[in-house]
């Protein structure tokens, strides 16, 4: 969701951080899937999100001890995004986050010099199991928005909440998914959304998952262990009963301002609304917004034999949407999307793997493993890579037992350096980019601690796979290639035996042991690679 970016870094940082930005692509393409108990080999759920914004943008992870945000203190978020302010109820609970690396000493969003704020929070658990993945940014339509717009100018000290801030606040007030859910519902009532999403709250009972296009109006489904949906930068929550209200949340007017805004499409007297064909930005006829590479590769992915194209979901988005409607009768939640084979935790791994989904634009994922019959400490598992995801490997931890983040997840690094592909290629390791906008190419030169650091590492080898022949003058050899997959397939098979062999009290030192071999394995093959490149 970070729009701002470009324009404010041109205006605060310097010459170098520009060109950094005018390269980055794929902005705003994170991509979300949701797979119940009963569909997975293992029984348990996933709930996954890549955050995805730009090339060598580079994401660190930290832990937020309990009581860092005392009861009665004031958070300020970043005044890029209207710095949303809360007041905390009672001391923060300790929670696991990601953050934006703060280049050159400046918050990369609104420019401010030694922030007091952190840039986009990603990704968290608290000590009480309550687990945020926020958000995936979607899109509303001109005519609700008229109506509702969002709330991006401060009145009286509110503005409305953004990406930015919703994990720290929720992780750091809430110690249910049902009491998280709660929490941010009263605040897009109160203050509103400062941009349109969809994102996920969860625990070891419930897993949510909210939509919003508009200022004020949401959908909350509590989703169950028979669903699966995949959703890349699109509203997924298609004709929904609002009676339903053990499983729907819905903000109370969301009826009447779809009506006002002359969009509505459902049933008024049976208090049912096409949440997706009232709400979301649909493009248009010529260009509908449905029709992207992720979400055809990644249903053809789970189901062969479907061979589907985006004309046919541009045709009919029943293949892909939630609804709790059928043949008239309100039934459990579900889409019509299947699978070939019972899902498989490589299966997961594989979806973010796939050509459309695995790129440069990856900053960090974090899959979240959830085990209904397990203690609280152990219920949750969640499954870490930064960078690239095309050539990456998956590292567990148990959140609730974390007290050990490996040292190359928090490494602050220099900007990338931009080189045009006009002149010479620059000395040093790197990769390439291209400007969506102008189609402008550039070599980028990786700054000087680069191998210290897991996402530039990442970042770099998948990278340089894709645009070899651009930095080199030749592909990546077939068979290394293959190699190289086979090795990283095989790391990631040893740590889930691993991991779920060992007992839980010696997981922390267990995942951070593992992230430094995935982190020595990926240097490995850069170096094997690009020595066999040259």
């Amino acid at each position: 969701m970070k729009r701002s970016l470009l324009k404010k870094l041109g205006r605060t940082l310097t010459l170098t951080v520009l060109a950094l930005t005018l390269a980055i692509s794929s902005a705003s393409a994170c991509t979300t899937l949701y797979v119940g108990a009963h569909r997975t080999d293992t029984g348990t759920r996933f709930v996954a999100r890549t955050e995805d914004y730009g090339s060598d943008m580079n994401k660190l992870w930290f832990i937020s001890e309990a009581g860092a945000y005392p009861a009665g203190t004031t958070y300020l978020g970043c005044p890029e995004y209207g710095e949303f302010e809360w007041v905390f109820s009672h001391d923060s609970y300790r929670f696991t986050y990601f953050t934006n690396d703060i280049f050159n000493g400046a918050c990369p969003e609104c420019g401010q010099e030694n922030p007091t704020h952190l840039s986009y929070t990603e990704f968290g658990t608290n000590e009480k199991g309550v687990s945020v993945s926020a958000t995936e940014t979607i899109s509303g339509n001109a005519e609700v928005r008229a109506v509702d717009p969002n709330v991006t100018v401060k009145a009286d000290g509110k503005v409305g909440i953004e990406e930015t801030d919703i994990p720290t606040i929720l992780l750091a007030e809430a110690a249910s998914a049902r009491e998280a859910l709660d929490l941010l519902l009263r605040i897009y009532d109160e203050y509103g959304a400062y941009a349109c999403s969809g994102l996920f709250i969860c625990d070891q009972d419930e897993v949510w998952y909210v939509e919003n296009c508009s200022g004020t109006q949401y959908v909350a489904l509590r989703l169950n262990d028979d669903l699966m949906f995949l959703e890349p930068n699109l509203a997924v929550i298609g004709l929904v009963d609002l009676d339903d209200t053990e499983n729907v949340v819905a903000s109370p007017r969301l009826i009447e301002v779809a009506q006002q805004a002359g969009t509505f499409v459902g049933d008024v007297a049976e208090n049912q609304i096409d949440f997706r064909a009232s709400y979301a930005n649909l493009g248009t006829a010529e260009a509908p917004r449905v029709g992207q590479p992720r979400l055809v590769d990644g249903l053809n992915f789970f189901d062969a034999a479907l061979n589907c194209t985006a004309e046919d979901l541009a045709a009919d988005n029943t293949l892909f949407t939630i609804s709790n409607v059928k043949d008239g009768a309100v039934v459990d939640l579900y889409t019509n999307i299947q699978s070939d084979r019972v899902v498989t935790r490589n299966d997961i791994f594989g979806y973010y793997q796939l050509s459309s989904i695995g790129k440069p634009s990856n900053q960090e994922i974090k899959i979240f493993e959830i085990f209904a019959d397990r203690p609280a400490e152990t219920a949750t598992v969640g499954w870490v890579a930064v960078g690239n995801m095309s050539y990456n490997v998956f590292v567990p931890y148990y959140p609730l037992l974390l007290n050990e983040i490996y040292a190359g997840y928090q490494v602050s690094a220099d900007t990338a350096r931009r080189v045009s592909a006009a002149e010479e290629r620059p000395a040093g390791f790197g990769t390439f980019a291209v400007n969506s906008r102008t189609g402008e190419s550039f070599y980028v030169v990786y700054p000087e601690n680069w191998r210290d650091s897991c996402y530039f590492v990442f970042e770099g080898l998948g990278g340089y796979i894709q645009y070899a022949e651009q930095i080199d003058g030749a592909p990546v050899n077939p068979e290394l290639l293959t190699a190289a997959r086979a090795r990283l397939d095989a790391l990631q098979d040893e740590f889930a035996a691993e991991f779920f062999a060992m007992e839980p009290a010696d997981t922390s030192a267990l995942g951070a042991a593992m992230a430094q071999k995935a982190h020595e394995t990926a240097l490995e093959l850069i170096d094997l690679i690009t020595n066999a490149g040259l």
